[in-house]
């Protein structure tokens, strides 16, 4: 598709006066909202925030990649990028491009990459795909470089592959990860019914778009050095690299003022934020559903995480292995990146081979959102210990290792003479830990070693 021609970003023609960030931003969602159905508010919020963020992208260490995914087509992908091509600065809409193109265009004009088709480009792992590839996840930090020989003396240069990106598709689950990670995705959908959109003519309405644009460079001019200069606050739910695609957009919001700063934030958060029961990677996957699997056992044995995780229609595991999903051995080596191995656990007056808590707590806490509120408070400390007949199935359990007791260790009830003390608090909070002498995993708060304090 053939770009929509406006003047060069380089122009000499005068610069009209900076408007206001939080005016242009309404401006901005009151225009694509004519013609597309945005999936929620906070989508809204994101779209205006990257089209004034291609227009300061010079002030950006950073840019996020807009992810526009949706199950079906007809679902407004491809008109919003029709509509992003008339509000941001240098536009390439395109859904293919080669190799050469792609690196030198980048390099010599730093456009707004906008990119439809991406379930057909990624549909298959191939040379064609590795370009593109290597260009995407090296592309959202500037001063970021792509290695290619050139010319008929095989020179190597480096290319930049830094600049602002959305990429459209059908969401087929091929968008590769490193992608993903690097994105704010927005679930497009069908309209309803009853949602009516004005029917987009460009040649009708690319002069207005174009006076939106002016404004919208001179507002960057006057901006630039304020948002280079600005550390706007991330939200604590934000993982590193959802911070760092968030942090020009929220520079944008602060400058604006007023309800933006919040609105941002609540937006990146809905939108960006790890949650329990997020897909995440297929390792990630599996801790979460080992965690489930667990619950408020201390341990679990590799048959009954196997049963559990290649029950799951959920999950991906069950598929595996020509539908008879994954065995012990598979199990471990997914989980052996994480240092994480199977080792011999006692549940009840039985041992068997299986996963502690202890194993897998460290990896939970790196890798995965806190567990749901749901689950007993970490802070409350109940006068007595549970007893063992209030403790699900009886599974007071440990990993075998030395199981006589210590002389002077506080007495408490257990499940049976060599089981884990009884507690009410989760096992994998932080109080409970290993015993320094049995090896033992106690609640410290309830047991405390002799000579340590609880």
């Amino acid at each position: 598709m053939t770009p929509v021609q406006r003047e060069p970003s380089g122009s000499d023609a005068p610069l009209p006066a900076s408007p206001d960030a939080g005016d242009l931003l309404a401006r901005v969602g009151d225009f694509t909202g004519r013609f597309v159905v945005l999936p929620s508010d906070d989508a809204e919020t994101a779209v205006a925030l990257f089209v004034l963020h291609t227009w300061a992208v010079e002030a950006a260490e950073t840019t996020p990649y807009i992810v526009l995914a949706s199950p079906e087509r007809r679902s407004g992908k491809t008109k919003l990028l029709e509509v992003l091509a008339l509000l941001v600065r240098e536009p390439w809409h395109c859904a293919s491009a080669s190799e050469a193109a792609l690196f030198r265009k980048v390099q010599l004009v730093e456009p707004t990459l906008l990119l439809d088709e991406t379930d057909a480009i990624f549909g298959s792992h191939s040379e064609r795909t590795e370009p593109l590839r290597a260009l995407l996840n090296a592309g959202n930090r500037r001063g970021a470089s792509v290695a290619r020989v050139v010319g008929a003396k095989l020179e190597v240069k480096d290319f930049s592959v830094f600049c602002p990106k959305v990429l459209a598709g059908i969401d087929t689950g091929r968008l590769p990860e490193t992608v993903e990670d690097r994105a704010v995705t927005l679930r497009m959908k069908r309209r309803r019914a009853g949602e009516h959109v004005e029917r987009l003519r460009t040649r009708l309405v690319a002069p207005e778009a174009a006076a939106l644009g002016a404004e919208l460079k001179g507002w960057a001019a006057g901006a630039i050095d304020r948002l280079r200069d600005a550390i706007p606050e991330l939200p604590e739910e934000l993982g590193d690299r959802a911070g760092d695609a968030w942090e020009p957009l929220f520079a944008i919001a602060d400058l604006a003022g007023g309800y933006w700063p919040a609105r941002a934030r609540s937006a990146a958060v809905n939108l960006s934020a790890a949650r329990e029961g997020d897909e995440g990677s297929r390792g990630t996957q599996l801790l979460a559903a080992i965690r489930r699997a667990i619950g408020d056992a201390h341990a679990a044995t590799t048959n009954e995480l196997l049963k559990a995780i290649n029950a799951d229609d959920g999950l991906p595991f069950g598929g595996w292995s020509n539908g008879k999903g994954i065995d012990a051995r598979i199990l471990a080596r997914l989980l052996k990146p994480y240092a994480i191995h199977p080792h011999t656990v006692r549940i009840g007056e039985k041992t068997a081979k299986g996963y502690s808590v202890a194993s897998l707590a460290d990896a939970w806490a790196r890798y995965l959102p806190p567990p749901e509120a749901s689950q007993p408070s970490q802070a409350s400390h109940p006068a007595e210990p549970a007893s063992p007949e209030s403790l699900p199935g009886d599974r007071s359990v440990t990993a075998v290792t030395d199981v006589t007791d210590v002389a002077g260790a506080t007495p408490a009830p257990t499940a049976g003479d060599n089981a884990t003390p009884a507690c009410a608090h989760p096992a994998h909070s932080p109080d409970w830990r290993t015993h320094p002498t049995t090896g033992r995993l106690i609640c410290w708060r309830c047991h405390p070693p002799a000579g340590r304090p609880a």
